[in-house]
């Protein structure tokens, strides 16, 4: 099972099909949420410039695959015009599971503003599988590379880092959902069930969308997801070339999320965090406005230090790799 998708298969899903349009070709997408392809020759792309954006993500179920892959294809600041979808069903499922899957991945298609093209709907049955599985794939145009202004160390050196969603949400309510009686016993039914709507409440993609793009001082947005924030931080240093004061008292967080991190033993910062982007700006006033008026929590946790080390205040821990 894939409870912890690792970075570089989740790459490799990505530019498997970028390698069909120009063979041996690999962006360089380290930390990056999309794969960016520069289409045409590079003089074309410097009078007209156009590029090919791709980002995948998978999930036990359409619902979450679909809303990681989102999450993370909308840090380019664009919509993406279509999806492909691959169903692993597990043993034992029928032609019924099947359908069901496909009319939902229709349905969340269709509901994506203008709506998304649904390129493929492959479906693979497997008898080695525990849980049936789901791979979203997003494909688009933009007219601009979504890193172009990520480079340069002194450029970004003391602009504002800012977490927008709570940390660890998505993969605490995983917990939950897998270790629904036991919790309830430990904190009662009512407090359980009370937690679980407020863990599965998450950003819609499309209204994250418009906020990223009604800010010109944004440079850079990252997607959290497998490593959680802590893995999102080292991540994004990797982007931008150049290290991160955090202060981790400050990262939005449900309590829910703690006491379910703490009972299982696990570091709530590093949890799944599909659904939290960290943000690197100048304007954090205007941007925390725009995501607490639309219901997502927000607060700034650092600045980029412009040197090499990704530090937390607090406990003086320095980043290291983070395995997911």
């Amino acid at each position: 099972m894939l409870r912890r998708l690792r970075e570089r298969e989740e790459n490799r899903s990505v530019v498997k099909h970028i390698r069909v349009l120009k063979s041996g070709s690999v962006p360089g997408i380290r930390g990056r949420d999309v794969a960016v392809f520069p289409l045409g020759t590079a003089d074309e792309v410097s009078h007209s410039a156009r590029y090919l954006l791709s980002t995948s993500a998978t999930a036990f179920s359409v619902h979450d695959a679909w809303d990681m892959a989102f999450y993370r294809y909308i840090c380019s600041g664009c919509m993406p015009g279509a999806a492909r979808v691959r169903l692993f069903l597990k043993q034992g499922a029928g032609e019924e599971q099947a359908k069901k899957e496909a009319a939902t991945a229709n349905g969340l298609a269709g509901m994506c503003g203008a709506g998304i093209q649904l390129l493929s709907m492959d479906v693979n049955l497997s008898n080695s599988l525990d849980e049936s599985e789901c791979e979203v794939t997003f494909l688009g145009e933009s007219k601009i590379d979504p890193y172009a202004s990520a480079a340069g160390k002194k450029a970004l050196a003391g602009l504002v880092l800012v977490c927008a969603g709570n940390a660890g949400a998505f993969g605490s309510r995983l917990m939950y959902e897998e270790n629904r009686p036991a919790i309830e016993e430990i904190y009662g039914m009512t407090f359980s069930e009370i937690s679980q709507m407020r863990l599965m409440k998450k950003p819609k993609p499309e209204e994250v969308l418009k906020i990223i793009q009604s800010h010109a001082d944004i440079r850079i947005v990252k997607a959290c997801g497998y490593g959680g924030v802590y893995g999102a931080l080292w991540q994004l240093s990797q982007v931008i070339g150049t290290g991160l004061d955090i202060r981790q008292r400050d990262i939005p967080i449900l309590q829910e999320t703690v006491e379910i991190a703490e009972h299982f033993n696990q570091n709530p910062y590093m949890l799944n965090s599909s659904g939290s982007f960290l943000i690197i700006c100048s304007d954090a006033d205007a941007i925390l406005r725009d995501f607490t008026g639309s219901g997502i929590p927000a607060a700034v946790i650092g600045t980029v230090s412009g040197q090499e080390a990704c530090l937390i205040e607090e406990s003086g821990r320095h980043l290291t790799p983070v395995e997911i």
